[in-house]
């Protein structure tokens, strides 16, 4: 007898439920974005690595051909249509690729003064003198 695993059925149970996945407005209109990032988004994001010679040109295109494989073929032709900007371009996928990437803990608060709450405070140096002695 053969063992028969269905990843479809494993998938389907795992995969967040729809008021959980991520979501944008863009000219009002609100998209619901995929639950993980797609598999071609991040082999092509590995290819980009590796061309250190590309044109603006280029990077605008590949940012537009990534938006779609999130939001659609014909949702991104719309954009265009109604005028998008490159920047927004840029924006918009910026922030989708920031759905899908890991938060680091305490990650943005380098340099802070309250030390963190587990380890040793922070001395404080004093000077006893204007030259530092």
């Amino acid at each position: 007898m053969s063992k028969v695993f269905d990843f479809d059925q494993f998938w389907a149970e795992t995969m967040p439920e729809e008021a959980e996945r991520p979501k944008i407005v863009v000219f009002g209109e609100t998209i619901t974005l995929p639950a993980v990032l797609p598999a071609r988004v991040m082999l092509k994001a590995l290819r980009y690595q590796e061309a250190e010679d590309r044109t603006r040109l280029q990077q605008i295109e590949e940012y537009v051909n990534d938006l779609k494989l999130f939001v659609g073929a014909e949702t991104v032709e719309r954009w265009l249509d109604r005028g998008i900007e490159t920047t927004q371009i840029i924006q918009i996928y910026t922030h989708i690729i920031e759905f899908y990437t890991p938060k680091v803990e305490g990650g943005d608060v380098e340099g802070n003064e309250t030390p963190p709450e587990t380890g040793e405070k922070r001395k404080r140096r004093s000077r006893s003198s204007d030259s530092g002695a």
